[in-house]
């Protein structure tokens, strides 16, 4: 059986929900209104009405699939790519390339020539510097603290076995 793309299972989808509204319209016309119609039995009504209704639930069966189908696609490799770099991460770069470059280059001096060539103010390069500074720190903290968390429980457990015997 051919793969079918997402966007291809959504329409699909789309247009089995329209289906579902009319058999729900359907049903509603097809149910009694009056006391005379309660009263009364029709049994021709009545099974029209058991035929849309499975009908009505046929489609709905076949939505619940196509949904969890669409659920279990792989995503393409070109919408698993790594981000784009956002501003703030493109000047961090460019500092510690220049740093590199020039070991005796303080931050500063490095602010103020990236500002002249991207065209951009000093306080923005500055900012945007110390910002994803600030978020790569953050996230070497974080991860240090899981690494951290797990290594204690471990010890704990190791710890709580010495005791045992």
């Amino acid at each position: 059986m051919a793969r079918t793309s997402k966007q291809e299972l959504e329409n699909r989808i789309e247009d089995l929900q329209l289906k579902l509204i009319e058999e729900n319209a359907a049903i509603d016309a097809l149910m009694p209104v009056t006391e005379k119609e309660f009263l009364g039995h029709d049994p021709e009504r009545a099974q029209e009405r058991r035929l849309h209704e499975g009908k009505r639930d046929g489609i709905t069966k076949q939505i619940a699939y196509l949904t969890t189908k669409i659920s279990q696609i792989p995503q393409s490799p070109g919408q698993s790519q790594k981000p784009k770099a956002t501003k703030q991460a493109a000047v961090y770069k460019e500092i510690v390339r220049m740093k590199r470059r020039y070991p005796k280059l303080t931050n500063a001096d490095a602010i103020e020539r990236l500002a002249d060539t991207r065209g951009d103010t000093e306080d923005a390069v500055h900012k945007a510097f110390y910002a994803e500074q600030k978020r790569l720190d953050e996230e070497r903290t974080s991860a240090a603290r899981k690494k951290g968390d797990s290594e204690g429980e471990s010890d704990q457990q190791d710890q709580g076995e010495k005791q045992s015997p």
